[in-house]
Parts: structure tokens; sequence; C-alpha cells
């Protein structure tokens, strides 16, 4: 199976696809559970952080930090 294959090469990448597809979905239920999807938004912010990082992609780097703050920002707005 490649696509294991390439998730065993590349796990950063694969964890921080997922997780933001994961919080788009929560997000969009309008649910009591949604809020969570900040949460993992912020997972996939840092999992796309460290693999940009790492392979000197440095655009993607930099709006993953700022798409960090909107996560954080949206974790205080709907958990407090």
């Amino acid at each position: 199976m490649k696509i294991i294959a390439y998730a065993r090469q590349e796990p950063l990448e694969c964890i921080g696809a997922l997780s933001g597809a994961l919080g788009a979905l929560l997000l969009s239920q309008n649910a009591s559970y949604s809020k969570w999807g900040w949460i993992s938004f912020l997972l996939s912010n840092v999992c796309l952080i460290l693999m940009a990082r790492k392979k000197r992609l440095y655009g993607l780097w930099l709006v993953q930090i700022y798409f960090s703050y909107t996560s954080l920002n949206g974790i205080f707005n709907y958990f407090r």
C-alpha cells in the first residue's frame, strides 16, 4: 500500500493534513462538540510547522505560525 508507506515516510505531513481536515469537519457541524475543531487545527498547525521547518518550506512555515495564532484565538474564545 503506497499510502501507508508514504504515511510512514512523512508522518508529520499526514497527521497535519488529517487533523486539519478533521478540524474543518468539526467546525462545519455547528454542534456542541464543534469547538474541538480548534484543538484539531492546532495539532495540524504544530505538525505542519515542524514539517515545513524540517523541509525548509519557509512560506508554509510562516503561514502555519499565523494559523496557530488563529487556532489559539479560537480555543480562547470557545473554551472560556
